[in-house]
C-alpha cells in the first residue's frame, strides 16, 4: 500500500498541532493563592471536579492535583509570554456592561428585549439571554459599577448631557431604549446613554449572601465579563462553565480569573453588600469599588499588590448579610491607606449585628493593620465602617485588604 507523503506530513501536523495545544494549556503562567492565604506561580493543566492540575513553574516539575479545598482563586498571569492558543486574547471594544442582581455582568451590547428576556452580546462569553428582572443596571464601560437603591421604583435613563429619562422601559434594541414617561414613549439612543438604572423591584430576588451556600465558582473574562456556576471543567483551548443542566463553552484564553466560591473562603468583595452607603463631607461622591482602588487602580500597599479587597472614601458603610448556619465562622481583613497620603485620618469600624467588634481611631498612611480576624458568632449582619476623623474627609481613600469569611 503507498502512502502518500502529504497525508503523513498532515497527520504530523495535527499531531504537532494536539501537542501544541496540551503544551502551551501547561505552559500558561497562572497564580494560584491557597486556602491559607499564600500565593505562588504554576503552570494550570487543567481544571476538573477533582481540582486544579498544575505544575510548578520549575524545569521537569511534576504535575499534581490541588484539590478545591484548598483552592481560593487562580489568576492568570497577563504578562507572561503565552503562545496564541492559549493567551487572552484582546477583546473586541465593548461599549456597555450589563450587570445581574447575582454579581455577574457581561460586557458587550443589547440586542433585544423580548417579553421579559433581554437579549445580549458579549464579545467572551457570546449570545446571553437573561430575564429583565435578573438586571440591575445596564451602564458604559467607562463609567464605574452603578449602586443599587432598594428604594428607586421607577427606571431611569441618564443622558451623557446630565438628563435623564424616568419611567418604565418599554422596549430594547440594537438602536436604542424606549422609556415610557408621563403617559409618552420617550425613545433614546444608546450613543446618548450613560447608564440605566432599573427599578428595586425588577431586581428582588437579589442575593445578599444570605442564601445560598453551595460551592461553586466565578469567572472573568478578558472582556470584563464575570460569569457564575457550579462547576468549571478546563482543558486545551476549551473551558465549560456549568450551572444545573445549562453548560456555556468559553475560549480558554479568554479566561483570566478562576475564583472559587463558598468554598473556604468567600470574598466580601464578590459578595452583593445589602447597604452601601458613601457619603462625602462636601459634595464629590466617590463609589466604593470591588477589586480596586475607589479611582480605579489596583489594591497596592508598598510593593506588594493584593487582587481582592474593597475601596473607599470616608464616609463610607458597607453592610452584608452573613450565610446562615455553621459554614464560615470567622471575619478576616487587614487595610491601609490608599497610597501616601499625609492627610488622610480615618476611623475603622467593624461591626457585628450593629455592635462594634473591632475600632481604629487616627489611622494614618504609611502602615498596613495587622489582620483582623473576629469570630462571627452566629450574627446575621456584618458592617464594614470607614469615618472621618481629625482631617474630615481630606485624602482619605482607603482599602480593605482581602476581606473574607473563613470556614471552619
Amino acid at each position: 500500500m503507498r502512502i502518500r507523503f502529504s497525508s503523513v506530513l498532515s497527520v504530523c501536523s495535527v499531531v504537532t498541532l494536539l501537542l501544541g495545544v496540551r503544551l502551551a494549556a501547561a505552559q500558561s503562567g497562572w497564580t494560584l493563592t491557597t486556602s491559607d492565604f499564600k500565593t505562588r506561580p504554576v503552570n494550570l493543566v487543567a481544571l476538573d471536579d477533582a481540582g486544579a492540575k498544575v505544575t510548578e513553574q520549575t524545569a521537569g516539575a511534576a504535575e499534581s492535583v490541588i484539590p478545591w479545598q484548598q483552592i481560593l482563586q487562580l489568576d492568570r498571569v497577563v504578562e507572561t509570554p503565552a503562545t496564541p492558543a492559549t493567551a487572552p486574547p484582546k477583546p473586541a471594544a465593548a461599549k456597555f456592561t450589563l450587570y445581574l442582581a447575582n454579581g455577574d455582568r457581561f460586557a458587550g451590547e443589547p440586542r433585544a428585549l423580548e417579553g421579559e428576556t433581554l437579549g445580549w452580546s458579549s464579545p467572551a462569553a457570546g449570545r446571553v439571554d437573561v430575564k429583565l428582572k435578573q438586571v440591575i443596571a445596564i451602564a458604559r464601560t467607562t463609567e464605574p459599577p452603578p449602586r443599587r437603591d432598594p428604594q428607586r421604583t421607577e427606571d431611569v435613563v441618564s443622558l451623557a448631557n446630565g438628563d435623564a429619562t424616568r419611567g418604565l422601559i418599554s422596549a430594547i434594541d440594537e438602536s436604542g431604549i424606549t422609556v415610557q414617561s408621563t403617559g409618552n414613549d420617550v425613545a433614546v439612543p444608546w450613543d446618548s446613554v450613560r447608564t440605566v438604572l432599573l427599578a428595586a423591584v425588577a431586581s428582588a430576588n437579589i442575593n445578599n449572601g444570605a442564601a445560598k451556600t453551595e460551592r461553586g465558582v466565578r469567572v472573568a473574562l478578558a472582556d470584563g465579563s464575570v460569569l457564575s456556576g457550579a462547576t468549571i471543567h478546563m482543558s486545551g483551548d476549551k473551558a465549560t462553565l456549568g450551572a444545573g443542566d445549562a453548560r456555556r463553552e468559553i475560549a480558554a484564553g479568554a479566561v483570566t480569573s478562576i475564583e472559587q466560591v463558598n468554598g473556604p473562603v468567600a470574598w466580601l468583595s464578590s459578595l452583593p453588600p445589602a447597604e452601601n452607603v458613601q457619603t462625602p463631607f462636601l459634595e464629590t461622591i466617590f463609589s466604593a469599588r470591588m477589586d480596586r482602588t475607589v479611582t480605579g487602580e489596583p489594591i497596592r500597599f508598598g510593593e506588594q499588590t493584593f487582587p481582592r479587597g474593597i475601596g473607599v472614601h470616608a464616609y463610607s458603610r458597607l453592610v452584608w448579610a452573613l450565610p446562615q448556619g455553621d459554614r464560615y465562622q470567622t471575619f478576616r481583613t487587614q487595610y491601609a491607606i490608599d497610597g501616601d497620603k499625609p492627610y488622610a485620618n480615618v476611623t475603622v469600624r467593624v461591626k457585628l449585628d450593629d455592635k462594634v467588634v473591632h475600632e481604629m481611631q487616627d489611622f494614618v498612611a504609611g502602615k498596613i493593620s495587622d489582620v483582623v480576624q473576629i469570630p462571627l458568632a452566629g450574627a446575621k449582619t456584618l458592617t464594614l465602617e470607614v469615618d472621618y476623623s481629625q482631617t474630615y474627609d481630606v485624602q482619605d481613600r482607603f482599602n480593605w485588604i482581602e476581606p473574607a469569611l473563613l470556614a471552619e
